[in-house]
């Protein structure tokens, strides 16, 4: 989704000028899908963490 959203900015960028609340709409969901990713990646790790020992 990351990749998506570099390549689809990347286009953007070269058709033109960008206005500033555009700029700051995109690096609020890329903030936002990286915060996503991170937050995921921690639950992994608590419940691989939390697994029943066999």
């Amino acid at each position: 989704m990351l990749d998506q959203l570099d390549e689809w900015w990347a286009h953007e960028q070269q058709q033109g000028s960008v206005s500033l609340r555009r700029r700051i709409a995109v690096r609020a969901k890329r903030g936002d899908l990286v915060s996503n990713i991170d937050a995921i990646e921690k639950l992994i790790q608590t419940a691989s963490r939390h697994r029943p020992c066999r």
